[in-house]
């Protein structure tokens, strides 16, 4: 067993997280390893993988999660981490793996039940990197492009002040860079290609690419969660006005009222632009012209 930490988690609040729960998840798996998500991760990894440990636990935010499963996968040969078990610990500030919520720890919301697994879908991300090298990460959660990536990019930006505001007030960080970032932006001219919206040109308000319907915080779309069906979700804004787009966001948050927006079921997407844009997955940010989205099903086996 290893638990992959992350005590920077939660602009450092994870560490005060990981105090509260550490004694009880010790004495449930009191032969487990501990190893830090830092420099060194990649090679301690690789290391476990290489002496046949295949049950881990992320200690962390939604992006210590995929972090660890970028790990996994990287490290492995083929199909190799279909024997990978995974569980975690919310430590974040949003902690939208964990949803539903059905198991705490001290206040602390975990899925670390390793009798009780499910093979779940991974998502696949490929992307060019300044227009040159393709590269490859993964993702579990849910992804976007347009309003919610930029506003994640804003989320993640460094301060003194800001990292206090989002250390203390997580819920009012996320809502004013989704407001922060509606007021500054613009609607993204794309191509884009699926066999659900297949348009030579789009202008994309937002693009969300779910597993989990839950993101952000407290927003949710009108979807359900399904870890293992082989396609994931996709949900189109398109070339929407700020005001649409602050109504839209607003029946978004916590599931509030209907919203008519174009949805469908897909195992992969391509969206281009002449220009860079950004693509958040998992809470990770990166830019690109270029992003192809596809599925490999019933991937690794998570704790329910």
């Amino acid at each position: 067993m290893i638990i992959y930490l992350n005590k920077r988690a939660n602009s450092g609040r994870a560490s005060a997280k990981w105090d509260k729960v550490e004694k009880h998840v010790m004495s449930l798996f009191p032969n487990a390893e501990i190893i830090e998500a830092n420099d060194f991760a990649c090679t301690n990894i690789s290391d476990a993988i290489a002496k046949g440990e295949t049950e881990y636990i992320s200690a962390g935010g939604d992006g210590t999660f995929n972090s660890l499963i970028n790990l996994l996968i990287s490290n492995s040969f083929n199909q190799e981490f279909q024997r990978f078990k995974v569980g975690a610990i919310g430590l974040g500030s949003s902690n939208d793996f964990h949803k539903p919520y059905n198991e705490w720890i001290c206040g602390i919301p975990v899925r670390i039940d390793f009798k009780n697994t499910e093979a779940c879908d991974v998502g696949v991300i490929e992307y060019y990197d300044n227009r040159i090298f393709l590269q490859t990460r993964y993702w579990m959660i849910n992804a976007s492009i347009g309003i919610l990536a930029d506003a994640n990019k804003y989320f993640n930006h460094k301060g003194m002040m800001w990292d206090f505001f989002k250390r203390h007030f997580v819920n009012m960080a996320i809502l004013y860079s989704a407001l922060k970032t509606i007021s500054q932006y613009k609607n993204k001219k794309c191509r884009m290609s699926s066999d659900v919206f297949s348009i030579k040109d789009t202008v994309i308000s937002n693009l969300g690419i779910a597993k989990n319907p839950n993101f952000a915080g407290e927003f949710v779309y009108p979807g359900t969660y399904n870890p293992s069906n082989g396609l994931f979700s996709l949900y189109l804004m398109e070339n929407k006005s700020i005001i649409e787009t602050l109504l839209m966001l607003a029946r978004l948050w916590k599931n509030k009222g209907k919203i008519s927006i174009q949805s469908g079921e897909s195992d992969k997407i391509e969206i281009s632009s002449d220009v860079q844009f950004n693509v958040e997955f998992d809470g990770e940010v990166v830019s690109t012209d270029t992003a192809r989205f596809s599925i490999i099903n019933k991937a690794i086996q998570l704790c329910r």
